[in-house]
Protein backbone atom coordinates (compact mmCIF):
# COMPACT_ATOMS: atom_id res chain seq x y z
CA UNK A 1 0.00 0.00 0.00
CA UNK A 2 1.26 3.62 -0.74
CA UNK A 3 1.73 6.46 1.73
CA UNK A 4 -0.62 8.17 -0.73
CA UNK A 5 -3.38 5.88 0.08
CA UNK A 6 -3.17 5.82 3.57
CA UNK A 7 -2.71 9.54 3.62
CA UNK A 8 -6.97 10.09 4.25
CA UNK A 9 -6.27 7.83 7.44
CA UNK A 10 -3.62 9.56 8.83
CA UNK A 11 -4.34 10.83 12.07
CA UNK A 12 -2.52 12.42 15.25
CA UNK A 13 -0.40 9.90 17.75
CA UNK A 14 -2.52 8.96 20.44
CA UNK A 15 -0.76 11.07 23.49
CA UNK A 16 0.52 8.73 25.90
CA UNK A 17 -0.46 8.18 29.10
CA UNK A 18 1.40 9.99 32.30
CA UNK A 19 4.50 8.23 34.18
CA UNK A 20 4.66 6.82 30.18
CA UNK A 21 8.75 6.50 29.17
CA UNK A 22 9.11 9.16 26.30
CA UNK A 23 10.83 6.96 23.38
CA UNK A 24 14.55 7.98 22.33
CA UNK A 25 14.88 10.62 20.51
CA UNK A 26 15.49 8.66 17.01
CA UNK A 27 11.89 7.35 17.53
CA UNK A 28 10.01 10.29 18.63
CA UNK A 29 9.68 12.66 15.68
CA UNK A 30 7.14 15.88 15.05
CA UNK A 31 5.53 14.93 11.97
CA UNK A 32 4.86 11.26 13.35
CA UNK A 33 3.34 12.92 16.38
CA UNK A 34 1.56 14.81 13.71
CA UNK A 35 -0.17 12.18 11.68
CA UNK A 36 2.08 8.76 12.39
CA UNK A 37 -0.85 7.08 13.42
CA UNK A 38 -3.68 5.39 11.14
CA UNK A 39 -7.47 5.44 11.94
CA UNK A 40 -8.13 2.04 10.00
CA UNK A 41 -10.07 -1.02 11.57
CA UNK A 42 -8.21 -3.98 12.25
CA UNK A 43 -9.60 -7.81 11.72
CA UNK A 44 -8.44 -11.11 12.40
CA UNK A 45 -10.05 -14.08 11.44
CA UNK A 46 -9.91 -17.56 11.45
CA UNK A 47 -10.72 -20.24 8.82
CA UNK A 48 -9.08 -23.45 9.09
CA UNK A 49 -10.21 -26.14 6.51
CA UNK A 50 -12.22 -27.93 8.22
CA UNK A 51 -14.22 -25.21 8.95
CA UNK A 52 -14.45 -24.25 5.39
CA UNK A 53 -15.27 -28.20 4.92
CA UNK A 54 -17.93 -27.87 7.05
CA UNK A 55 -19.67 -24.58 5.57
CA UNK A 56 -18.26 -22.87 8.78
CA UNK A 57 -18.09 -19.09 8.32
CA UNK A 58 -14.68 -17.46 9.60
CA UNK A 59 -14.26 -17.05 13.08
CA UNK A 60 -13.28 -13.64 14.21
CA UNK A 61 -10.54 -13.57 16.83
CA UNK A 62 -10.22 -9.72 17.07
CA UNK A 63 -11.34 -6.48 16.02
CA UNK A 64 -9.43 -2.94 16.72
CA UNK A 65 -8.45 0.17 15.36
CA UNK A 66 -4.50 0.45 14.15
CA UNK A 67 -5.17 4.07 15.82
CA UNK A 68 -4.95 1.92 19.43
CA UNK A 69 -1.04 1.53 18.60
CA UNK A 70 1.71 2.90 19.77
Amino acid sequence: MTPEALAPFRIPQTKRPAGEPIPLPYLLDATDQREGALNAELEVLLLTLKMREAGLPPHRLSLSNAKHMY
